[in-house]
C-alpha cells in the first residue's frame, strides 16, 4: 500500500491554492455572479484568439459588470444613509453583511437568558 501512495505522489502534480476566508469574500446577487462568469469567459476568449471584436465584447461586459457592482454597493449604502438601519440588516437576509453577526448575537443572548452560557 505504501508503494502505491509513493507512486501516486510522484506522478500526480500538486496545485497549491490560497484559500480566502468566507468572511472576506463578497456575496453578490445571482445576476452579478452570472455577469462575472460571462466577463471571465469573454476574457478567456479574448486572451486566446486576440481579435478586436472579442476585445470590444470584453470591455463592454467589464464596464457593465463594474457599473452593476457599483450600483449594488451604492444601494446598500443608501439604506444606511436613509436612517433605516433595520432594513439594512434584513434586506436579502443571508446576503446582508451583518446577518451572521446578528444571528450569533441573538443566539448568544438567548443562551445567557436561559443560563446555558458557560463563560
Amino acid at each position: 500500500m505504501c508503494i502505491i501512495n509513493i507512486a501516486i505522489e510522484m506522478s500526480v502534480p500538486l496545485k497549491h491554492t490560497k484559500s480566502i476566508p468566507s468572511k472576506w469574500q463578497h456575496r453578490y446577487r445571482y445576476i452579478i455572479r452570472q455577469m462575472f462568469i460571462k466577463r471571465h469567459a469573454a476574457w478567456r476568449a479574448r486572451h486566446i484568439l486576440k481579435t478586436n471584436k472579442l476585445h470590444e465584447k470584453y470591455v463592454k461586459l467589464d464596464t457593465k459588470c463594474k457599473q452593476t457592482v457599483r450600483n449594488f454597493e451604492v444601494n446598500r449604502e443608501q439604506l444606511i444613509h436613509n436612517g433605516n438601519i433595520g432594513q439594512f440588516y434584513t434586506v436579502g437576509q443571508k446576503t446582508a453583511p451583518f446577518y451572521f453577526c446578528n444571528s450569533f448575537v441573538k443566539s448568544f443572548s438567548i443562551r445567557i437568558s436561559i443560563g446555558t452560557h458557560i463563560p
